[in-house]
């Protein structure tokens, strides 16, 4: 594995779009979600979340375009939070409690955005215990992962002039993955460690949700969880339309252009409608802006229509 996976990488960064796509066929096509004409959200997360302006919010508003829809969102997302802090902390962020506060029909769950990578554990422990809590409070919520997206620059860029923290992360990657972080590069390695990671979340709630489903004393069904594939469509998107700059000046966070891709996911995966052209001028209409033009969402658009198997 140590001589394969280098060699892999570098052959990664040049393999055709075909490939590109076929590489996040990770699981089946999610079933349509059956929501409420009406229904409440709460996104668990972190800067990835609130960010210009918020998907959330954004999200919210694409689907309340919608004559005869409405999506409420209330959101717990301190800047950096990982699932597990979710799950363990009460303080300000007071995840559990507004877990608690009500019968959500939707519940987001995003991780930090190098945890899939650097803590897939501890994610999986994170993200599981907080399932547990809505499995106690709120069974029949449906439970969302937002799968986020890689990093534009390599890891060690992203510690800037932390030299014993950059040391550090060599060494993890060279004794762990037998990977030189100075020299090889990695970034679709790391996508692709994302989405798994998300998989594998998604495979776990699965059988919290099949233990709790077999149980008689139980009255209600718990539904599988679903992923909404946003990093995959920027990866999708950075190749067909490179010029579409989804990145904000950090080189991590979205832009408005990427925040306005992962709420058209958000949107197809919660309405269920394919067809997505049009949304940018019905929230013109309403007075709302993405801050993007109208040529890029209309290319935004047509990429999240688009189906990654």
């Amino acid at each position: 594995m140590k001589s394969f996976l280098p060699l892999f990488l570098v052959f990664s960064l040049v393999m055709s779009e075909s490939i590109l796509r076929a590489q996040f066929k990770d699981s089946p096509p999610d079933e349509t979600l059956s929501l409420p004409k009406h229904f409440d959200a709460l996104f668990i997360g972190n800067s990835f979340t609130f960010f210009h302006g918020g998907v959330n919010h954004l999200t919210a508003a694409m689907v309340n375009t919608i004559p005869g829809r409405k999506m409420s969102t209330v959101s717990a997302c301190p800047g950096g939070y990982a699932l597990l802090q979710h799950a363990e902390l009460e303080d300000a962020a007071k995840t559990v409690e507004k877990i608690k506060s009500k019968k959500w029909d939707i519940i987001v769950l995003q991780e930090q955005s190098i945890f899939p990578i650097m803590n897939r554990n501890l994610m999986i422990d994170g993200g599981c215990r907080i399932h547990q809590i809505i499995l106690e409070h709120s069974p029949e919520t449906q439970v969302i992962l937002y799968e986020t997206w890689a990093r534009g620059f390599g890891m060690l860029e992203g510690f800037g002039q932390d030299e014993p923290k950059k040391e550090k992360m060599k060494k993890y990657y060279q004794e762990t993955f037998g990977l030189d972080l100075s020299r090889e590069p990695y970034s679709l390695w790391l996508k692709d460690g994302i989405s798994g990671a998300y998989a594998q979340l998604k495979t776990e709630i699965d059988k919290q949700v099949d233990k709790y489903n077999a149980d008689p004393a139980n009255k209600t069904k718990a539904p599988y969880a679903k992923i909404v594939h946003a990093g995959s469509y920027w990866e999708l998107c950075k190749a067909k339309e490179p010029e579409i700059n989804l990145y904000h000046t950090d080189n991590y966070h979205q832009s408005p252009a990427g925040n306005y891709l992962t709420a058209l996911i958000f949107y197809k995966t919660l309405t269920g409608k394919e067809k997505l052209t049009g949304i940018y001028k019905r929230l013109k209409s309403k007075r709302i802006n993405p801050k993007i033009s109208a040529a890029d969402a209309a290319k935004l658009e047509k990429i999240a229509q688009e189906k990654l198997d």
